[in-house]
This record gives structure tokens, sequence and C-alpha cells, in this order.
């Protein structure tokens, strides 16, 4: 039987691998057992499940049926009818079906974490941490539910919170990367440049195999540093995050920008946001760095179309709104300039960008031409 399910599910379902596992551990084929983790490990990597169940059976601790009562086979299978339906964009159904499980096994960690990840999903952010705070702590999904109640308490605006969530976690396991990874990002996220830079260096020093490539952690270790003035290494990490990733708009864009920001490197700049409009065609943020790029190799009118176009996607971001601005100001549009500059001095720019805004509403972009309107 757990044959047949493992070939209906492609050995791609966690708990028919769990639970299998655990049988052929408990009939002392550990080495078969080893094997079907080390597939799904293939086609998940890092599931700490998983790799809790290696860890075990690699100990020789014989482990204890997935399912020991009646009553939890009963949770299992209502939680196994939620997952399926947790795919539907109805959430209410599924989350009827896990608050059962719930009842029949309230520590059901498995019910918890879907639960969590639907009110996360449906922007019930409040009732997502309570979920994943409900995972017991010696689960070996506990640290990523950890994680997960810190990203809810910044969604709520509970930043302090958060971050001592997090802290407080990394304190008890110092050597976990995935805690050092989510907490150098909630650093970025809230402006703590240097503090994300040092998190990051923390993981990278570990060198753990997993982290060679990974360019998302190479790009934001290489956006802390560029916000903190310190391009040279920033561009080594985005050079070394666009080797890994080469169509990831992410990183063709933030490389790109950074040069065409600098005035060096136009040609490949272009060429990079270019492939980054290609590939992410609806994103506001790249658009501008399109119309940004034009803007710096003096193609006023192509730079306002897309700038313009940057500006419905965008239309509250202060920066796109001023370079639109700029645009129009070198397009001899200074009305338009004047309109664009006072729009984005309402979107709460940040301080430094404030005063330059003002001063171009004063004087206009006094080392170019004027604008006549």
């Amino acid at each position: 039987h757990y044959q047949n399910a493992m070939e209906i599910s492609s050995g791609a379902n966690l708990r028919v691998v769990e639970a299998y596992g655990r049988f052929l551990e408990r009939s002392k084929r550990s080495d078969e057992a080893m094997v079907i983790y080390a597939e799904f490990l293939a086609f998940a990597p890092n599931n700490p499940s998983i790799t809790a169940a290696m860890e075990s059976a690699l100990s020789g601790k014989k482990p204890a049926p997935m399912i020991a009562s009646a009553q939890r086979g009963a949770a299992e299978a209502v939680f196994g009818v939620a997952s399926l339906l947790s795919y539907e964009q109805n959430a209410d159904l599924p989350i009827v079906y896990l608050r059962l499980a719930l009842i029949l096994a309230p520590d059901h960690a498995e019910s918890l974490l879907l639960l969590g990840d639907i009110y996360q999903r449906t922007g019930r952010f409040e009732a997502a941490a309570r979920a994943f705070a409900a995972i017991p702590k010696d689960h070996p999904l506990a640290i990523s539910a950890r994680i997960q109640i810190a990203a809810n308490l910044e969604r709520l605006d509970r930043d302090k919170e958060a971050r001592q969530v997090l802290e407080y976690l990394l304190d008890q396991h110092p050597d976990d990367i995935d805690i050092m990874i989510a907490l150098g990002d909630m650093y970025r996220i809230q402006e703590s440049y240097n503090s994300a830079a040092k998190m990051y260096d923390r993981a990278l020093a570990t060198n753990d195999e997993r982290l060679v490539n990974n360019w998302l952690l190479y790009y934001s270790r290489g956006a802390a540093f560029e916000r903190l003035g310190q391009w040279p290494k920033a561009e080594k990490d985005l050079r070394h995050a666009l080797s890994l990733a080469p169509d990831q708009p992410l990183v063709l864009n933030y490389l790109g920008y950074g040069w065409i920001d600098q005035g060096k490197n136009l040609g490949e700049a272009l060429n990079l946001i270019q492939r980054a409009v290609e590939l992410s065609p609806n994103s506001g943020f790249i658009i501008d760095s399109l119309g940004w790029a034009y803007f710096k190799i003096g193609e006023y009118e192509r730079a306002i179309k897309y700038l313009e176009r940057a500006v419905e996607l965008e239309p509250d971001d202060p920066t796109v709104n001023d370079h639109l601005g700029d645009a129009y100001w070198m397009a001899g549009r200074s009305l338009e300039a004047r309109f664009q500059w006072s729009h984005a001095l309402d979107r709460n720019p940040e301080a430094k960008q404030v005063k330059v805004i003002e001063k171009k509403l004063d004087e206009g972009l006094s080392s170019h031409r004027n604008g006549t309107g």
C-alpha cells in the first residue's frame, strides 16, 4: 500500500514519504528509507521534516509510527483533504477542515503550518502568527514557523517584536543559516543596512554548501552594500548573483540601474535592463530603470515613454515620479516637470531626496537647459 501511494504521488508527497520511511526503518530497512528521503530532498531541498528523519535514521533510533491512534489517523485524513482544497481560491473550506483536524489532534503541526499559510496568503496576519506559534517547539517545523511569525509581525508593523523573535531564535540556534538570512532580510527591509550586511556575511561564513548557488543571498547583500554607499562591494555581489541567475530580472535591473545611476558602463547597463523588461514587462520599477537609462544617455523622448508607463504602474513611488519630472524638464516641458516633482514630494520620499526635489522645484534642473512649458 505504501508503494502504491509512492507511485501515485511520484514520491513527492511529504506525508507519504514520512510514513513510508518510518515503516521501512521499523522494518529494519533503513537503507531503503534513506533512499526515498534523499530522493524527496532532491525534489524539495532542505525540507526540515525529512532532514530530521534522515538524521534520526543515521542515529539508529527506531521511529514511532506516524499515526499512533485512530483519532490521529482521522486528523491525518482530514488534513489530506484540506491540503487538496488549499489550492482552490476559496480559503474558507480548507480552513474548516483544518480546524476539524486540530480538534482531533491539537498539536498536528502540518495542519497548523498550512492554516498559518492560508491565513498569511489571505492577509489575516494576526491569525497566521497565532497558528504558527501553536506548532510545538520540538517539532522539525518549529524554526520555519517562528520565522513566519516574525514575517507576519512585520506585516502588522510590529517591527521591533519581529526582530526580537528572530534575534531570540538565532540565540537559541546560532548555526542556523535560515534564521541568519531571515534576520538579514528583516534588517534590510527595515533599512538597517549595516546589520543586514553583517548578518549575510555571517551566513556566508558558514561555508554551507547550500549557499554556493544562492543568488538571492548575494543579491540581498549587494543591495545592502549599495544602500551603504559601498558600490565596489555591491557590484561584486551583484555580478556574482548575475553569474548564478543570468535571467533573474531583479539582478539584471539592480546591477544595470546601479551603473546607470553612476554614469558607468551605460551600454552594458542598458542591455541588462532591456533584458529585465523582457522578462518582467509589467514591473514599474524595472521599466523606470529603462526610462532612466535612456535619460542618462540623453534620449529624453524615449525616456518619457518608459517613465510615463512606470508612473502608471507605480503611481505612489516618489523616485519614479521624480525621474519623470526630470525627463519632462529636459524635454522642455517645465510645467509638467514641476507637477511630477510636487507629486514626488507628496509621496514621502527619503529625507535626502526631499532637499533635492525642493531645489528642483525652485530652480529647475539648473545645470541643464531650461524647460519652456
